[in-house]
């Protein structure tokens, strides 16, 4: 199976959003992918040519690399398309240590952390942050 990770474009947001389930019914998941792959901010996942994953790179947690997004199409789950996506976001990460992080949401997900573990380096987001200056923000 060869994989091909690319930076996405607007032309790829329908077939995105074709294969995104949450898309299907929520307009600000298709807003977002759209925005992702206008300005630069989405890596998409190709086999044989066809889409079937996609990750957002973003730097807006304070302007760190950050995956705020990782989704691939059910047909090609558990074949490595997510480790190739968070490797790809890993290695354009422009951040100092090019270090993203992974989001959050899947932390105490056995299946996310592994990921993270195989991939290296991709470390998860902690729901309480342990700087003193960081937890005053998340509290405001």
């Amino acid at each position: 199976m060869n994989v091909t990770v690319r930076p996405g474009t607007p032309t790829d947001v329908e077939a995105l959003v074709a294969f995104d389930l949450v898309a299907h019914d929520d307009r600000a998941r298709a807003e977002s992918i759209t925005r992702w792959c206008r300005d630069g901010s989405a890596l998409v996942a190709e086999l044989g040519g066809t889409p079937v994953g996609y990750c957002a790179l973003e730097y807006t947690f304070f302007e760190q690399g950050f995956v705020g997004m990782l989704y691939v199409a059910e047909s090609a789950r558990r074949t490595g398309i997510g480790t190739a996506l968070l490797t790809a976001a890993r290695a354009a990460c422009t951040t100092r240590n090019r270090n993203p992080m992974a989001s959050d949401g899947g932390v105490a997900r056995s299946w996310a952390v592994r990921l993270r573990r195989g991939v290296g380096g991709v470390r998860a987001c902690r729901r309480r942050p342990r700087c003193s200056a960081l937890r005053a923000i998340a509290r405001a």
